[in-house]
């Protein structure tokens, strides 16, 4: 940003996903996976009021830099939700294969 404003360089950036390179530093440290559900601050649990035991299944697995919900077209928070519970519930190699595929696909074609 620059003054405010999004420049050319930040909306390549965040189109291409090249914003995320710097969570490497995560996952060399253990802290994150490269698939899984994005990490939230404090304020992010407390906004989405997902701090109870229904959300719980979520804080199971670690946190990563790309998941069903970023997948998405349109994400909205009981969408992203309920991709995570899927991702949970489901997650094994293959799948984390796929979603690391279609990761790397989105910068050439998009969503």
């Amino acid at each position: 940003m620059h003054q405010g404003k999004v420049t050319f360089l930040g909306k390549f950036l965040r189109k291409t996903g090249w914003d995320e390179w710097p969570q490497l530093i995560n996952i060399v440290a253990g802290q994150m996976a490269f698939v899984g559900p994005r990490p939230l601050t404090e304020e992010d649990v407390r906004r989405l009021n997902w701090d109870g035991p229904e959300q719980a299944f979520r804080w199971t697995v670690r946190p990563g830099i790309t998941g069903l919900a970023q997948l998405q077209r349109k994400c909205d928070a009981n969408l992203s939700l309920q991709n995570d519970r899927i991702y949970v519930e489901n997650k094994d190699w293959k799948l984390d294969g796929k979603l690391l595929f279609r990761s790397l696909v989105v910068p050439l074609i998009g969503k």
